[in-house]
């Protein structure tokens, strides 16, 4: 198996989109201590949206049970993907006034709700952290796994409060594999290296101005960060093929009314979806290989006991 080189954040200048979504993120003093979230009722939402996820949503008055730096690097990466989701989805709604649908019209806003609120999650989680992180102990879920060949087990383990929990031991479903089939060659023709080349890009812009020689990295050292981190992927893959399924309206609306650039937008947005779940497998992919050293070492342990 070929490990990737850790990903490490140079400093960049203060200036053109890195020091715009700075500044964007900057929470205001009415978010500070989230009680304007709590106010309007959200927490309960934002708890629910956590667990969907599997996911442990941060409370100020416990930060020593999990890392405030990384909690708030991947909430500001999360922002930035909502975002952009956001945006991605907004032409759905001018495209379905143009088929003159009003319940297409509406379903495409509606779309859009759980976006908003994520984006609005991700910024609570940061006023639970009390800071904006200069450095971070582990990247956002889309980076790529930057682990070295022996760090899975010299490292001490510290697992992701945040991430969904898993035991490399269990049991894993037949399809979410890897298959034999499934090489980084492979994903390298079919586009998605060049696809997480982009994502690190995200990542670089989404982290803090002042984060000089932070090191990105997916997997948190030892057998409970590669836990974590396999059972991140299979929630964003899933979550990415749903996001597929949820278009499908759009694009059977748009093919009986003849509404060919709305029906060319949706298999975009189908594209991006898909790309996004075949990352997530590249992952698995590239981690495969120290998932099988973690799970054979207690019996090789036990062989010279």
């Amino acid at each position: 198996m070929t490990t990737a080189r850790p990903m490490e954040h140079r400093g960049r200048s203060r200036g053109g989109l890195a020091s715009l979504l700075d500044r964007w993120y900057r929470l205001r003093p009415i978010e500070r201590d989230g009680r304007i979230y709590a106010a309007f009722g959200l927490v309960p939402v934002f708890e629910l949206i956590a667990r969907l996820f599997g996911e442990e949503l941060p409370r100020s008055d416990r930060r020593t049970s999990f890392d405030p730096r990384q909690v708030c690097l991947r909430a500001r990466y999360h922002e930035l993907i909502n975002l952009m989701s956001i945006a991605a989805q907004l032409p759905l709604a001018f495209l379905a006034w143009s088929a003159s649908s009003t319940p297409l019209i509406l379903y495409a806003l509606a779309l859009l709700v759980p976006h908003i609120l994520a984006v609005m999650l991700e910024r609570y989680k940061r006023s639970q952290c009390g800071m904006e992180p200069s450095s971070t102990a582990g990247s956002p879920m889309g980076a790529a796994p930057s682990v070295r060949e022996g760090e899975a087990t010299a490292e001490p383990i510290q697992p992701d409060r945040l991430a969904p929990h898993a035991s490399p031991d269990t049991g894993v479903l037949f399809y979410f594999g890897p298959f034999a089939c499934e090489t980084e060659r492979l994903y390298a023709v079919l586009g998605v290296e060049a696809f997480r080349r982009f994502v690190m890009t995200l990542i670089r812009l989404s982290a803090p101005l002042d984060a000089e020689g932070a090191s990105l990295r997916n997997v948190v050292g030892g057998r409970s960060g590669l836990a974590a981190f396999d059972a991140q992927t299979r929630t964003a893959e899933l979550t990415h093929l749903f996001g597929t399924l949820l278009h499908v309206p759009f694009a059977v609306a748009f093919a009986r009314s003849g509404h060919i650039g709305g029906l060319l937008f949706v298999v975009v947005l189908f594209g991006l979806n898909i790309v996004c779940a075949l990352l997530q497998r590249q992952h698995r992919v590239r981690i495969a290989g120290l998932m099988r050293k973690v799970r054979q070492r207690p019996l090789r342990s036990a062989r010279h006991a």
